[in-house]
C-alpha cells in the first residue's frame, strides 16, 4: 500500500496527480543494485545469455602462455602464491571481448601486486583470454528442477582437494627419473639426512595440498619479491685470488651486496673486478618450469602426499 504525507486532507483531485507521479518515479528509477544505469558485474553477468564456450584450438595455444601464470595463478586459475587473483572470477580474465581488456591490462600489469607487465599481441590475447575462460566452471542452466549450479571454491577458504588428483606410482617415477632427479638432493625416509629438507611428513608442514603443490613448483619464493639470502650463494673472487662467499642481496656493475655470517657486506666493483659467481640452490626448480605439464605436478603432488 502506497503511504502518503500527513496532508491527506488535501483535495481529492490531489491524490490521482500524487498516484501518477509516484508511478512515473517507479519508471523512470533505477531497478534495485543498479548504479548510472548499469548493474554490477556479477549481476549483469548472471542476467547475459551464456557465451559459447572457447574454441578448443585456441584453448591449447592459449594453454602455452598460460605456462607463464602457473606459478602464481595455479593451474586452475584460483589463485595461490602471494595473494594471486582468481583468474576464474576476474571481470577482466572472463571478458568476452577476444581478450582486448586482457590484454591491455597485461601491457601494464601491476607491479604493486607482484604482477610484472606482460606484453601480448592480439592474436595472444585472444588465445591466453580462451584459456582463461575455459577454467571457468560452467553452471547448470535450466528452468524448474534443474541441478543447481556448482559453487566456485572460494581460494581463502579451499582445502585443495582438487590439487590431489594425480597418481602418486607416477610420481614417485618422475621424482627419481632423469628429469625429475629431485632424490638427487631430497632425502624420503624418516631421519635421513640430505643436501635439500627431508620430504617425510612434508605434506603435515602445509594447511592443504595446494599450498604444497606451490611449494614443490617454486619453493619458498612468492613471485616477484626479493629473493632470500639463503637460497642463492654468492662467491666473490680477487685478482690476488681471495674469497669471499655470502649470500646474494644485490649485484650490480658498481657493487656486490652480500650476507656474511648475518652481516651486510658491500664490496666495490670497477672493470668487471672482482670476479662474481652466483649459484642458485633452486635453480633446478627453476629448470623444471620450463618441462613441467599438468600431469606431472599432479602425480609429484600425490606422491609427495603419501610421505607419511
Amino acid at each position: 500500500m502506497t503511504r502518503f504525507s500527513p496532508a491527506r486532507f488535501a483535495l481529492a483531485a490531489a491524490i490521482p496527480l500524487a498516484a501518477l507521479a509516484t508511478a512515473v518515479a517507479a519508471q523512470q528509477a533505477p531497478p534495485l543494485g543498479v548504479e548510472n544505469g548499469r548493474a554490477p558485474a556479477a549481476a549483469q553477468a548472471a542476467a547475459a545469455p551464456p557465451a559459447p564456450p572457447p574454441a578448443p584450438d585456441a584453448v591449447a595455444r592459449g594453454d602455452l602462455l598460460y605456462q607463464n601464470c602457473i606459478a602464481c595463478h595455479g593451474l586452475q586459475g584460483r589463485g595461490g602464491m602471494a595473494g594471486a587473483a582468481d583468474l576464474t572470477n576476474s571481470s577482466i580474465a572472463q571478458a568476452t571481448d577476444n581478450g582486448q581488456a586482457l590484454k591491455a591490462f597485461l601491457a601494464v600489469g601491476k607491479p604493486e601486486r607482484g604482477m610484472p607487465p606482460f606484453p601480448v599481441n592480439d592474436a595472444q590475447a585472444a588465445d591466453l583470454s580462451a584459456k582463461l575462460r575455459s577454467l571457468r566452471p560452467t553452471p547448470t542452466r535450466g528452468g524448474a528442477g534443474a541441478a543447481p549450479a556448482a559453487a566456485i571454491p572460494n581460494p581463502n577458504n579451499w582445502k585443495g582437494i582438487e590439487a590431489l588428483i594425480g597418481t602418486p606410482s607416477a610420481g614417485k617415477v618422475y621424482f627419481n627419473g632423469p628429469v625429475g632427479r629431485c632424490s638427487t638432493c631430497h632425502a624420503v625416509e624418516p631421519g635421513k639426512t640430505s643436501s635439500a629438507p627431508n620430504l617425510w611428513g612434508v605434506m603435515d608442514k602445509y594447511k592443504d595440498v595446494r599450498a604444497l603443490q606451490n611449494n614443490m613448483v617454486l619453493p619458498g619464493r612468492a613471485a616477484f619479491t626479493p629473493i632470500p639470502p639463503r637460497q642463492i650463494d654468492v662467491t666473490v673472487t680477487y685478482k690476488d685470488g681471495r674469497k669471499i662467499t655470502g649470500g646474494y642481496l644485490s649485484i650490480s656493475d658498481f657493487e656486490v651486496i652480500i650476507q656474511v655470517n648475518g652481516e651486510r657486506k658491500t664490496i666495490e666493483r670497477k672493470g668487471g673486478e672482482p670476479k662474481v659467481v652466483m649459484n642458485d640452490k633452486l635453480q633446478h626448480h627453476l629448470n623444471l618450469l620450463k618441462v613441467y605439464n599438468d600431469s606431472d605436478i599432479h602425480n609429484l603432488t600425490a606422491y609427495l602426499a603419501t610421505l607419511r
